[in-house]
């Protein structure tokens, strides 16, 4: 008898930019946090988390275009600032309310 397979469920939802900030902060502490991957205007927060029902994979997609491209990964992961200050109010910078995540939960 093969074993059976369960397909991990995947689920978008909308995040408040405070919560993104809460958690790409968390993400940026905590051990668990992985990589930030700069790809043209999207950033990808990779991380895993823990659930009742066992490790869980994360994956949030933030599009942003404020990030100048000539600011390298290595700039943006030692600066968690420049996260920060692209979800605060400014002039030159556009206020960002909602942005969409993409949750991958391995069960």
């Amino acid at each position: 008898m093969k074993p059976t397979t369960r397909e991990a469920s995947k689920f978008e939802i909308e995040l408040g930019s405070g919560e993104i900030l809460d958690r790409l902060e968390k993400g940026l502490i905590h051990k668990g946090w992985n990589r930030l991957l700069h790809n043209g205007p999207e950033l990808l927060l990779r991380y895993k988390v823990k659930s009742t029902f066992g490790p869980c994979g994360e994956i949030i997609h933030i599009q942003i275009s404020e990030i100048n491209p000539t600011q390298s990964l290595v700039e943006i992961r030692s600066k968690p600032h420049l996260l920060n200050n692209i979800f605060k109010r400014g002039n030159d910078k556009r206020n960002i309310n909602k942005v969409k995540a993409v949750f991958n939960i391995m069960i």
